[in-house]
């Protein structure tokens, strides 16, 4: 079953969209460098419950492809233990990205 909501994020907004039998129709947009993000999101989501099929609103989420970490990594000698394996992971995503990988 397809969404009938979708959230689309980039690093300068959110925008909502519902489908329609023409496609996709935005709903609404919030600007991430706006004034009371918090405020601004709660009325996208109170938009989105209206559309919404499901009480736990179901929704695609769309992340731009430049905001995506793919990283191919090797077993190093890492067993099969899961706390190595998770360890093995936790190591290389923090060596790629700023944020904390726990």
């Amino acid at each position: 079953m397809r969404p009938n909501l979708a959230l689309s994020l980039s690093t300068e907004e959110v925008v909502l969209y519902v489908s329609t039998d023409e496609g996709w129709q935005r709903l609404g947009r919030v600007s991430i460098a706006g004034r009371d993000l918090g405020l601004q999101m709660a009325v996208l989501k109170r938009i989105a419950q209206s559309y919404s099929d499901s009480p736990g609103l179901d929704t695609l989420l769309c992340v731009p492809a430049d905001q995506v970490l793919w990283k191919r990594l090797g077993a190093d000698g890492v067993g099969g233990d899961p706390a190595a394996v998770r360890a093995h992971v936790i190591r290389a995503i923090g060596s790629a990205t700023p944020c904390a990988a726990d």
